[in-house]
């Protein structure tokens, strides 16, 4: 099995997708639960979000930038591992307490990368890998 991005790979897929690449080659394989734990270790322990309103989506911006665009599914996992931190984020917020990313557990990632993955019919081959693994 060849790498990509870090992940095992089953094989190379022409995927339809909103980055309107359709033609290009990824491949589809994934383990959720690897791509959630390294998505998540990426985060720092805190983030204090009390002085600095941005800073989780500051740093969502600069991990985003710092893989390749068409590493696709570490481009989604940090899109959806964000969208899990809202919620705390403005917890964290009204408490006036730092935000804590290694809080986030896998089902609140997990939801959020299958919401992603149904919002469109050409993400089918995709969600469908996402589901085996």
């Amino acid at each position: 099995m060849a790498t990509w991005g870090g992940f095992q790979t089953g094989g190379f897929d022409t995927g339809k997708h909103e980055s309107c690449r359709c033609n290009e080659q990824w491949p589809v394989a994934i383990d959720k639960i690897t791509l959630f734990e390294t998505t998540k270790a990426l985060w720092p322990e805190t983030v204090n979000v009390s002085d600095n309103p941005s800073a989780a989506y500051e740093i969502y911006r600069a991990k985003e930038q710092a893989f390749p665009q068409d590493d696709e599914w570490r481009q989604r996992g940090l899109w959806a591992f964000h969208q899990a931190l809202q919620d705390h984020e403005r917890r964290a917020m009204a408490k006036g307490l730092p935000l804590r990313p290694g809080e986030i557990a896998f089902a609140e990632f997990d939801t959020w990368r299958r919401t992603n993955l149904n919002g469109d019919d050409c993400w089918l081959d995709e969600q469908a890998e996402y589901e085996r693994s």
